[in-house]
């Protein structure tokens, strides 16, 4: 199950590959781990497979809500009931991740999107 995707700028290229500096990642929850999805192009298609990560095991549940201008809590981005059209363009306020974990409990982190 996909929970997150989304493309984020400040790649390092250290080696001079032939890639921009804006990464498309994925994060999605399978058989109760955490595994992030990553791809060498923004705009992935068929042909290019991504790179995956283990990044947590024994997760029972991932929660993901975005804050509206309205300062509001969704559970979808973009917001098209707050938004219009706008949600295409605009970004939440705040995103919080909910993780609970089998041997940790539940982990909130609530991080601020700078405009």
């Amino acid at each position: 199950m996909t929970l997150v995707e989304l493309s984020h700028g400040g790649w390092p290229n250290g080696a001079g590959t032939p890639r921009g500096t804006v990464q498309r990642v994925s994060y999605r929850l399978e058989e109760r781990t955490l595994i992030r999805d990553y791809w060498t192009v923004t705009d992935p298609t068929l042909a290019n497979v991504p790179v995956s990560r283990r990044l947590l095991t024994q997760v029972d549940r991932i929660d993901i809500r975005y804050m509206n201008s309205g300062r509001e809590w969704v559970t979808q981005w973009p917001d098209l009931d707050s938004a219009g059209d706008l949600g295409f363009r605009s970004r939440p306020m705040a995103v919080e991740i909910t993780i609970v974990l089998t041997d940790y409990g539940e982990l909130r982190r609530v991080i601020e999107v700078p405009g």
